[in-house]
């Protein structure tokens, strides 16, 4: 399993925050767990709603945070959730990347899982002096972008 995400909604009656405590760091440290590894940050989203809200899955690659290919979503809905005082947490897990993905950056076979920030490890390394040229030797579009 490579791609995962996070997500959660709260009731209107319930508090924003709530959902936010639920998905970090706790949910992250037992979906870690289970699958194993997973260096990188677990994408996440959250937001407040009535019955039938739906949650929007943000997806990225388990052990590194810039594998493009695996920048995906999912959305997830169930009719009678949340209620007003309850919160809705759904966690995306899938197989592989999109397929035919053409968006350039680092690949799947360049990850190191080191620190799930595969640009911080290349920055760190020194490589051409500077983040700004490790992102740009990744091949990501816009290097000041942080």
């Amino acid at each position: 399993m490579r791609p995962y995400g996070k997500a959660a909604a709260a009731g209107e009656n319930d508090e924003f925050e709530h959902a936010a405590a639920i998905l970090h760091p706790k949910l992250g440290t037992e979906v870690r767990r289970v699958l194993g590894k997973g260096a990188a940050l677990i994408p996440s989203s959250k937001k407040r709603g009535g019955l039938g809200v739906a949650l929007d899955i943000p997806l990225g690659h388990k052990d590194a945070a810039f594998v493009r290919s695996h920048f995906d979503g999912m959305e997830v809905r169930l009719n009678d959730a949340p209620r007003s005082n309850e919160i809705m947490v759904a966690i995306a897990v899938t197989d592989s990347g999109r397929p035919l993905a053409r968006v350039g950056g680092l690949t799947k076979d360049q990850i190191k899982g080191e620190d799930g920030a595969e640009v911080t490890t290349l920055y760190h390394r020194g490589h051409r002096g500077s983040q700004r040229n490790a992102r740009s030797a990744l091949g990501l579009r816009n290097p000041d972008v942080r």
